[in-house]
């Protein structure tokens, strides 16, 4: 069996050294029971002690350290759960400046893993990219998605609308490899996290994260 899986990037998790064992002192909370990749653990079990800096390579669960809207994802025309074919390759059914701040991230982070002398202070920021913004999650943060300046309270967003940790979800039919493994409640949905600390159980293909646009994403990430 082989050793936990080196984490490239600190997307998917939280950062381990900052949550255990102080906050964090059962690493079993991490694995969701219906996780068919129980093997995750299992290298734990065998290649122990526990090394926070593997969480983001071996958890059932995606952690979101920066919040954005919905329809700043989708192309004209597409919707999160459109009948065509999301390819974020192609950038088909994608904004493409939220596809180029999706990338921004990504390389923040992996300078961050790559870097010693980096002390990860990008990856504390908003990312914006045109008219598109990551905003990283922080108390208060759902009032910056205000859209109508005269009617804030009808066009913010709510804490309980602000996604922070969900079950990982994949786009590949069911039965593929990928979805085996991505997927922990296949073939029904996930449960999610909200900021202002409620879980709701949404069925796929269903809102954003669990929706095709968001696991077509993750597809080409995880």
């Amino acid at each position: 069996m082989s050793p936990p899986p080196r984490a490239d990037w600190p997307t998917g998790a939280p950062d381990g050294y900052a949550i255990y064992p102080e906050y964090l002192t059962d690493i079993n909370i991490w694995f969701c029971p219906s996780d068919p990749d129980r093997g995750k653990m299992e290298n734990y079990e065998e290649y122990g002690p526990v090394r926070p800096c593997y969480f983001s390579g071996v958890i059932s669960y995606m952690y979101m350290a920066h919040a954005g809207r919905t329809e700043d994802a989708l192309a004209d025309g597409w919707d999160e759960n459109d009948a065509r074919e999301f390819d974020p390759l192609s950038a088909t059914g994608y904004n493409v400046e939220f596809l180029l701040v999706q990338g921004q991230m990504l390389s923040c982070a992996h300078d961050w893993h790559d870097d010693p002398l980096n002390d990860g202070s990008c990856w504390d920021q908003d990312i914006t990219q045109g008219d598109i913004t990551l905003y990283r999650l922080r108390e208060g943060i759902e009032r910056f998605f205000i859209t109508d300046i005269n009617n804030p309270a009808g066009s913010s967003m709510a804490q309980s609308e602000v996604f922070v940790m969900f079950d990982t979800v994949t786009s590949v039919p069911s039965g593929g490899v990928r979805s085996t493994i991505n997927f922990n409640h296949v073939p029904g949905g996930s449960n999610v996290l909200y900021m202002d600390g409620h879980v709701e159980f949404v069925k796929y293909p269903g809102k954003t994260p669990i929706s095709k646009m968001y696991a077509a994403l993750l597809d080409q990430i995880l």
